[in-house]
């Protein structure tokens, strides 16, 4: 149960899908343009994260996600997952497969449930990795 509104909820997605839409590509071409993105931008953020010197950069990384997962409980679920099934009349998810590997039904509940194991679990390792890469201790290390 999101905190907006279902009817709100669904303005604004629609308000979104008649945004991609006036790019004038079949509804199917846009879904696998957002699935791909989807798909990808997770590992890409990883490889920002981990590459990246500039703490600007990896800063705005971990913000983005923070909305993302802000969203995500606000709009009771993912709103690209929402934006692809209204375009392609799929029902898949980015968790699906992960579902399946475990022999899990694939419903809202466990959708919304490993959705948020895996979003809390990536937020981890990505402040980790920030903490990581750019914490500078204020003493020096003892020497051995």
């Amino acid at each position: 149960m999101g905190f907006f509104s279902r009817d709100y909820r669904e303005s604004v997605i629609d308000w979104q899908v008649n945004s991609l839409r006036s790019l004038n590509l079949s509804d199917n071409t846009i879904g696998f343009f957002l699935r791909s993105l989807h798909v990808h931008t997770p590992i890409y953020l990883i490889i920002t994260m981990a590459t990246t010197t500039n703490y600007i950069l990896a800063l705005t990384v971990l913000i983005c996600l923070g909305i993302a997962f802000v969203f995500f409980v606000l709009f009771d679920g993912c709103v690209l997952s929402k934006i692809e099934q209204r375009l392609d009349s799929q029902d898949i998810t980015i968790v699906d497969p992960y579902l399946e590997i475990f022999g899990v039904e694939k419903t809202k509940t466990n959708r919304m449930r490993i959705s948020l194991i895996f979003a809390v679990g990536y937020m981890v390792l990505m402040g980790v990795m920030f903490y990581g890469r750019f914490h500078r201790c204020s003493t020096p290390p003892l020497a051995v």
